[in-house]
């Protein structure tokens, strides 16, 4: 440190970029090593339908749902309202079959071990349509309110297929709004997000088709699992572990009341 400090400021400035370059370089190496340490997720087609293990995500939602804890009871899930004018409903019926027949998640269902499996096949699914096209505003806004109790925080059983719910209501003969119920167990933002762009494909372009998929989420959990036998995974367990002992308490907040003693429950988004 003192040889630094005498050294002038041209070559204190080279030493610091020598020694930055270093660093990088060592930086670089690690990466390089652990990247190419990290094994491949390889699609196994043979095995598409066959049970594999919930993500830790999907395990908390599962359990969530039940109740046997504070706060349970509720699902993980979404519900949607879309108006649509100048609507083709035999293409959206088409084009959601299409998106079934896609994604394999869209077919799979938790078995009672707690594993997951995709069906090989489900029946068609047809989408509830209820036409009020000559029934007053009372009885219209009646019927909304009634389908969104209904759908707006429904927990679906996992071990059945569908897990979402789809129905029409009809206004005029282009004319609906449609009320989608989606459980949010095997998907996340992005995936949901694809879901809606394939939707949207398959809508517009109604004789259009897509790539094949070449991995799916199967091969994905199961690539994941063969990183927990790496150095790199084996270390940073070794971390968090060594942290939980100096890991802040959760909140302690005031509550209105006990959550154990709420019998109904309901997320509620509010704005303010």
């Amino acid at each position: 440190m003192k040889k630094k400090e005498n050294l002038s400021t041209d070559k204190r400035a080279l030493l610091e970029k020598l020694l930055q370059g270093k660093v990088k370089q060592s930086l670089k190496s690690e990466q390089e090593s652990e990247t190419t340490s990290v094994p491949q997720i390889i699609p196994d087609r043979a095995g598409r339908y066959d049970p594999f293990p919930l993500t830790d995500m999907q395990q908390a939602y599962w359990l969530g749902r039940s109740g046997a804890f504070e706060l349970g009871n509720v699902s993980m899930h979404n519900y949607l309202e879309l108006e649509a004018k100048d609507f083709d409903f035999d293409r959206f019926q088409r084009a959601w079959q299409k998106l079934i027949d896609r994604h394999d998640m869209l077919r799979a269902v938790v078995l009672s071990d707690g594993s997951q499996q995709v069906l090989p096949s489900v029946p068609p699914y047809e989408i509830a349509v209820t036409d009020l096209r000559d029934a007053n505003e009372t009885a219209i806004s009646s019927h909304i309110q009634a389908i969104r109790d209904r759908l707006s925080h429904q927990v679906l059983p996992l071990d059945r297929w569908p897990q979402f719910e789809i129905i029409a209501t009809q206004f005029g003969d282009r004319h609906f709004r449609l009320h989608l119920s989606l459980d949010g167990w095997c998907t996340d933002f992005w995936s949901t997000l694809k879901l809606f762009q394939d939707l949207s494909h398959f809508y517009n372009e109604s004789d259009g088709q897509l790539p094949p998929l070449d991995l799916s989420f199967r091969d994905y959990v199961l690539g994941t699992r063969t990183l927990q036998e790496t150095p790199r995974y084996q270390r940073d367990l070794t971390y968090w572990r060594d942290r939980l002992a100096d890991l802040p308490p959760a909140p302690d907040l005031p509550l209105a009341q006990n959550p154990g003693s709420i019998a109904l429950r309901a997320m509620v988004r509010t704005k303010v």
